[in-house]
């Protein structure tokens, strides 16, 4: 090929179907990555760089366009999840955050199908064009999104459209920080009072969101609150995280809400005199009181339910020193420190698994001890805990899975010999938030016949249920689970 001719990438692929593109696509990465790049100028690798960059960002619209045809066809189902964002998390193994970046950008610039079956404009059709030209990329799209997520609905639809086409302009020439800076700028011209939003705005842009945790097993929480939550929480706050309440460093400090009846205003002031948290601490041990309380209330609403419940695997040596990690079905990490606190008031309900072959070998229903007692014998797990929850299609699962608002029926009482592998437990029942009785309510009839007390106690309980691909269990009778000092 001489240098006058042009090389035709285009008419090299043509005819290819899409699967054949993506594995050019691979090819090529592969070659590039042997490529003699040392081999060019400067000019050479400024010109390289910048190429690379434009086909990255075009591949932001590929992804959106796959994003909306799995979605429009439930494509998401035949690999075994309900959802394109579990898809994308468990299958593909991206990230939480990536994965609603991926989803704001396909709403974005994505082209869905309508009802009646045609394709749609893309929501922000000159954002859209600025991608599939290779200009911006997928944090320009992310800032364009929430800037005019900002703009309230009472905005003439015309200035809108003209506010988009300004952000996707500015998007071609800055980088996403620039972005946001005209973004505010247009926002003020729009809207300079802040008094245009309504309710429908802010109920748009409402959000509560925890963040995964860090080294330290601490979450980060990023909130927009409505007014009215923003009200609940400051009554909340003026009576369950005054002075003194719910201290957990004070084993003196009264729990529940400062005004509730009998109450002793003198306990009340030496708990507050001896109280050196800040209002942030305040708040926060304020929020755990009450929310332990609140899933008291409902844990054991339905006996057939695992909802409002902890689900916590365990080792028996980590219980044992009252030491090392605990894992909750939804991927949660507590330190064994915790785990015993939260179950020092609760009736444990015990599953039990066969460290040799994994399968349900004893389990028993809930028991009265006394709180600070309750402890449950687990074997080391011969298979990783898993970390998050395990899809249902895999065979593999040691406990199931059990967010809120799912049913799952709770492990039935089996006969068996042999190590245990996860713990569990109940709640006591302390249904007043002052309440603190040491003496936790014996099991009801529905306990001894394998399912949960029926009624709630104080705090979240601790529970596993069986794999799906266990054998049919043997009912027996609960038998009292071991106890261990802490």
């Amino acid at each position: 090929m001489s240098d006058d001719d042009v090389f035709d990438a285009r008419g090299r692929v043509a005819g290819l179907s899409p699967a054949e593109l993506v594995a050019v696509i691979d090819a090529a990465e592969e070659s590039l990555a042997d490529a003699p790049l040392a081999a060019l100028s400067e000019d050479g690798l400024l010109d390289l760089l910048e190429s690379r960059e434009q086909a990255r960002r075009k591949g932001v619209g590929v992804d959106a366009a796959v994003f909306v045809e799995i979605s429009d066809r439930g494509a998401c189902r035949r690999a075994g999840y309900s959802t394109v964002h579990q898809l994308l998390t468990q299958g593909l193994r991206i990230g939480e955050g990536e994965s609603r970046r991926r989803r704001v950008v396909a709403a974005s610039i994505g082209r869905f199908t309508a009802m009646t079956g045609q394709r749609l404009d893309p929501k922000f059709p000159v954002t859209a064009a600025a991608v599939a030209d290779g200009a911006i990329g997928e944090t320009h799209v992310w800032v364009i999104e929430e800037v005019m997520d900002k703009i309230p609905t009472s905005v003439d639809p015309e200035a809108r459209v003209k506010a988009e086409a300004m952000l996707a302009d500015a998007a071609r020439r800055l980088n996403p920080a620039g972005v946001t800076m005209v973004g505010n700028r247009i926002l003020a011209h729009l809207d300079p009072d802040g008094t245009l939003a309504d309710d429908k705005d802010r109920q748009r842009q409402a959000k509560f969101r925890l963040s995964a945790q860090d080294r330290q097993l601490m979450s980060a929480v990023q909130a927009r609150l409505t007014p009215q939550l923003r009200a609940e929480f400051e009554v909340v706050f003026v009576q369950w995280a005054a002075p003194g309440m719910n201290n957990p460093n004070d084993p003196d400090s009264p729990h529940g809400a400062a005004d509730q009846p009998g109450l002793d205003p003198a306990v009340l002031a030496a708990a507050a005199e001896r109280d050196d948290r800040l209002l942030g601490r305040r708040q926060h041990d304020a929020l755990l009181a009450l929310l332990a309380w609140a899933n008291a209330q409902f844990s054991f609403a339905k006996p057939d339910s695992l909802r409002n419940q902890i689900v916590v695997t365990v080792t028996d040596e980590d219980l044992a020193r009252h030491a090392g990690i605990a894992w909750t079905t939804t991927g949660t990490r507590i330190p064994v420190s915790d785990l015993v606190t939260i179950a020092a008031d609760a009736v444990p309900y015990l599953a039990v698994f066969s460290k040799a072959t994994g399968q349900p070998s004893t389990s028993a229903a809930p028991t009265a001890s006394p709180p600070g007692r309750n402890a449950w014998r687990c074997s080391p797990a011969t298979g990783a805990v898993p970390r998050r929850a395990v899809p249902a299609r895999s065979p593999s699962a040691r406990c199931t899975t059990c967010p809120t608002g799912s049913t799952a029926a709770p492990p039935t009482p089996i006969t068996s010999a042999g190590p245990a592998a996860h713990t569990t437990g109940g709640t006591a029942n302390n249904p007043e938030p002052g309440n603190r009785s040491s003496s936790p309510t014996a099991p009801t009839k529905a306990a001894s016949d394998g399912g949960p007390p029926a009624a709630p106690g104080r705090g979240s309980s601790t529970h596993c249920s069986t794999p799906t691909n266990s054998a049919p269990a043997q009912t027996s009778q609960p038998k009292t689970a071991p106890h261990h000092r802490p």
